[in-house]
């Protein structure tokens, strides 16, 4: 797949939203390598026994708020195969939640860290958005290229865990 510029808006929230409905909710794993390359495992809690997909990603700061990203789904063995190289990870439960214009929110709650950040891609950075009445009463502040609140950032040292236990419903 060919890198594309994504623009996306983060904000800060005290808590997980209790109120937007939802379209999904996802377990993810993402894992780094020491030159930034991120591995993802995503699997829907709603279904326990559901199919786990993976993705490799690698994004590149083009201005606040806009990365170029280059996304492509891989299979269970390649990600298996970059085991090795892995160097950080995030754990964290996404709520997929349908906004204005065909968007949607996703809101990750992270598990090492307690935190939750909302963000939303967008056609542009500039894009005018109204954050949802859900999100109005948990908001601390915009968080959008600060570097301290990326996933990187938030990652933790990846010391070779048993990945089939961590990873199984």
């Amino acid at each position: 797949m060919a890198a594309n510029p994504e623009p996306e808006r983060r904000f800060l929230l005290k808590s997980r939203p209790y109120g937007p409905e939802y379209t999904n909710e996802l377990a993810i794993f993402q894992f780094y390598t020491d030159d930034k390359v991120r591995y993802r495992s995503q699997r829907p809690l709603s279904q326990p026994q559901g199919e786990t997909r993976y993705f490799r990603t690698v994004k590149t700061p083009l201005e606040r708020g806009v990365n170029l990203e280059d996304e492509t789904e891989i299979g269970q063995e390649e990600f298996e195969s970059q085991r090795p190289l892995f160097t950080r990870f995030v754990r964290k439960t996404r709520l997929l939640v349908p906004a204005e214009n065909g968007l949607k929110w996703e809101v990750d709650r992270f598990w090492s860290a307690t935190l939750v950040i909302a963000e939303i891609e967008l056609p542009v950075i500039d894009y005018p958005i109204t954050l949802p009445d859900w999100m109005q009463s948990e908001l601390i502040m915009e968080v959008t290229g600060l570097d301290q609140f990326s996933n990187y950032k938030l990652s933790n040292p990846y010391e070779h865990y048993d990945l089939d236990r961590v990873l199984s419903p």
